[in-house]
């Protein structure tokens, strides 16, 4: 599992992953695409589904179930990747504003488009930090320290294990938009 493939960082074209995301995602007939099937069933190219159990975590799995696909589409091998890595990286990296940290402190839960985000930074194997179906504060597990009388984000995300390998997993997420700030494609990408 450990070889050349797993160091690679898979870089996405825009149009594969917006073609991914879309039928990855149950939207399935283009408007004006007369060709286009009522259905894409891409479950045998999935990983199982699995339990969030009780915490707002759903957009990290669909997130690193997305990856899983990509990483299997471009070197036909199945890897199971940490949810807990990528919320983690997400709650830590993908925050990267004032309002999206004030928007996400002191909760459980994640934008889909912050779970993809983090992918920016690496991923990591399910089998080097499993997830767990509760958090730290839902456990009472003294690891979480609460700040002016709230949870801090461990609480929430729980801390990398020692000796845990990030991977180089990741994809460069381009975001589109109706207005000009909002596209994230950068004049040296656009030009080619």
């Amino acid at each position: 599992m450990k070889n050349a493939a797993i160091d690679k960082i898979i870089a996405i074209s825009l149009r594969r992953l917006l073609v991914i995301l879309l039928f990855g995602f149950g939207i399935c007939c283009l408007a004006g695409n007369s060709n286009a099937q009522p259905a894409v069933d891409l479950s045998r190219d999935m990983t199982p589904i699995k339990s969030q159990g009780r915490r707002n975590t759903c957009s990290v799995f669909a997130a690193t179930s997305l990856m899983e696909y990509l990483i299997k589409q471009e070197t036909g091998q199945d890897v199971d990747l940490s949810e807990s890595f990528n919320y983690w990286a997400g709650k830590n990296y993908a925050l990267n504003t004032n309002f999206l940290r004030k928007a996400y402190e002191n909760m459980d839960g994640l934008a889909g488009f912050l779970a993809v985000e983090a992918y920016r930074h690496g991923s990591m194997l399910e089998s080097d930090w499993p997830y767990d179906m509760q958090n730290w504060l839902q456990k009472q597990d003294p690891r979480c320290k609460k700040v002016a009388g709230k949870p801090s984000t461990e609480c929430f995300t729980g801390a990398p294990p020692g000796g845990a390998q990030r991977l180089r997993y990741g994809i460069l997420p381009i975001y589109l938009g109706t207005r000009k700030n909002t596209h994230r494609i950068s004049r040296s990408r656009a030009r080619h």
